[in-house]
């Protein structure tokens, strides 16, 4: 993963692209991923511009917001060459049509949909107006507020009704990095390689902790800077 040399090197999440592979669950619960059972999601008397899309609490810290930041650089880069996805974070994902009374919506740190035909930007993930698409992967950058319903009620939340393909929690704190993959609608616990790292079949890449690096930009401005640092002491 890459980062400003400015900034501290912190371990954070990163991905690696490698070959892919997939496996789907088949999706339960009020609806799967193509066909609601609720007619007030279709008739239109819940619009996505009507739900709000902030909820006035912010980020745990500044390293959360680096690193989600992070994570969304890293795969637009990856996947620079497709067309066909969105990816967010830190915004409200809405799946159900009484969320508000319930507040049964999410807002993962970090998420993908896959098989999205439109990447205008959004406020929110609106699942009924997505063509009932929901995150594909979707990482939760712990904190100590967030560490345990992470991967007790949240996680049900991914497993059970978004039917999330591949969930990661990440906690910054211990350094513990957990994934899941859905297999027969159910999470099956990945198992890391020798370095630690999860694979992610709905993503092609490695999942993984490792010390931040300067990116492309930041390594040739760097570069530049002593160049001209040089020139400034040959000059005196």
């Amino acid at each position: 993963m890459t980062v400003p040399m400015t900034q501290p090197s912190v371990a954070v999440p990163f991905a690696e692209p490698v070959v892919p592979t997939k496996t789907y669950g088949v999706p339960t619960f009020y609806y799967n991923k193509r066909t609601c059972y609720n007619n007030k999601i279709y008739n239109g008397q819940i619009r996505g511009t009507d739900l709000p899309y902030k909820d006035g609490v912010p980020l745990e810290s500044d390293w959360h917001l680096h690193a989600m930041m992070l994570l969304i650089r890293i795969l637009a880069y990856c996947w620079r060459h497709r067309t066909n996805f969105y990816v967010g974070g830190n915004m409200f994902v809405y799946f159900d049509p009484y969320q508000q009374k319930r507040r049964n919506f999410r807002g993962p740190d970090f998420f993908v949909v896959k098989g999205v035909k439109n990447q205008r930007a959004r406020n929110s993930w609106v699942v009924w107006e997505e063509d009932m698409l929901t995150p594909d992967v979707v990482i939760e950058l712990a904190s100590p507020s967030t560490a345990t319903f992470d991967v007790t009620g949240k996680k049900d939340i991914y497993e059970q009704i978004l039917q999330t393909s591949n969930y990661f929690t990440y906690n910054p704190k211990t350094g513990e990095l957990k994934g899941w993959e859905l297999i027969n609608v159910i999470y099956v616990a990945l198992v890391p390689n020798a370095q630690g790292w999860l694979w992610s079949d709905e993503l092609g890449l490695w999942i993984g902790v490792v010390d931040m690096l300067p990116t492309r930009e930041e390594a040739e401005t760097q570069r530049a800077e002593q160049e001209r640092m040089r020139y400034c002491v040959s000059l005196m």
